[in-house]
């Protein structure tokens, strides 16, 4: 879950579902290749039009709008370990994510486009 406002609801299967006020509202999702099987967090920038979700057994973060519109994915390294968790650094343009007992980095890309 992540608030905004919005409450954000992410689903197993990558499907986020909409609340304002305790009513859902509609959420147009783009579809995602390859779909999210076991999607874990759901984060979100809260100035900004991001929602992020991490699914660790295809080692990824995908990156959508809070419109719904898919924006891109990251895809990690898959020797690694096991990711757990992630944070995003608006400021510094970067995405820290835990993997075993190592934290990771990888430039947040995605934020050079709203420049």
């Amino acid at each position: 879950m992540a608030i905004d406002g919005y409450v954000f609801v992410l689903n197993k299967d990558g499907q986020i579902l909409k609340y304002m006020k305790g009513q859902e509202r509609i959420f147009n999702q783009d579809t995602i290749d390859p779909p999210i099987e076991n999607a874990t967090k759901l984060a979100l920038a809260e100035d900004l039009d991001y929602l992020y979700i991490l699914e660790p057994q295809n080692k990824r973060i995908v990156v959508m709008g809070k419109t719904g519109a898919f924006l891109m994915q990251y895809a990690i390294e898959s020797d690694i370990g096991d990711i757990k968790d992630f944070a995003v650094d608006h400021q510094n343009k970067k995405i820290y994510f835990l993997a075993g007992h190592s934290i990771y980095k990888t430039e947040a890309i995605h934020l050079n486009k709203q420049e």
